[in-house]
């Protein structure tokens, strides 16, 4: 009987496993995200579903970032982690990818400058224009009626400033960032730098 209840107790302990999982998203954002609280997922009908990843399913288990290879690396029952592989598995895609240009034109000095790039989506890229000590930080986020919101801060011969527009795909917003210097102004759009920033969704087989 002895031998028969320790087989049994036994059979019920969870199997332990160790799973890592690669990543698309930073790893490090992903975490900090709170996902294991915080992903849900829209059902059928607009409505959004319980936490995916709740306190009972995280119990035991034990979740640690490989900043080097960006991997979660996973340890605790086996059945646990496959339900948490399948969730991140949902949530971790390939990020979106934007187009960003950025024009600059100082009419005072009779200067422009542009650059351009392609970034992830709600990643930062700057742009720096030694001549005239400008640095424009653009973040873009795609929003989910394929409008980009555009957040811009400026830094223009020492003085900072920001703006955050709204733009359809492929368009542009404007925005004058103000300078330091006590030039001898004849209007008032020389008063500043006119910043042009464009964005432009970078279509996929998958989007």
């Amino acid at each position: 009987m002895i031998l028969i209840s320790l087989a049994l107790a036994l059979a019920q302990v969870p199997k332990i496993s160790h799973v890592e999982i690669p990543m698309h998203e930073n790893v490090v954002h992903f975490m900090r995200a709170g996902w294991p609280n915080l992903v849900t997922a829209p059902d059928g009908k607009g409505t959004r579903r319980p936490p995916l990843l709740n306190e009972q399913t995280m119990t035991g288990v034990t979740v640690k970032a490989d900043v080097v290879h960006n991997r979660l690396v996973l340890d605790g029952p086996e059945d646990k982690l496959s339900v948490i592989q399948q969730t991140v598995a949902f949530f971790d895609v390939v990020p979106r990818k934007i187009n960003i240009s950025v024009d600059c034109a100082s009419a005072y000095e009779g200067l422009s400058f542009a650059s351009q790039a392609t970034i992830d989506n709600q990643t930062t890229w700057q742009s720096n224009w030694d001549e005239l000590k400008e640095v424009a930080d653009v973040r873009p986020r795609i929003n989910e009626d394929g409008t980009v919101t555009i957040y811009l801060q400026v830094t223009y011969q020492g003085r900072k400033s920001s703006a955050v527009g709204r733009v359809k795909n492929g368009a542009a917003f404007t925005f004058v960032a103000p300078s330091n210097q006590n030039y001898p102004l004849t209007s008032e759009a020389d008063r500043g730098l006119d910043i042009k920033v464009k964005a432009q969704i970078v279509e996929s087989a998958g989007t």
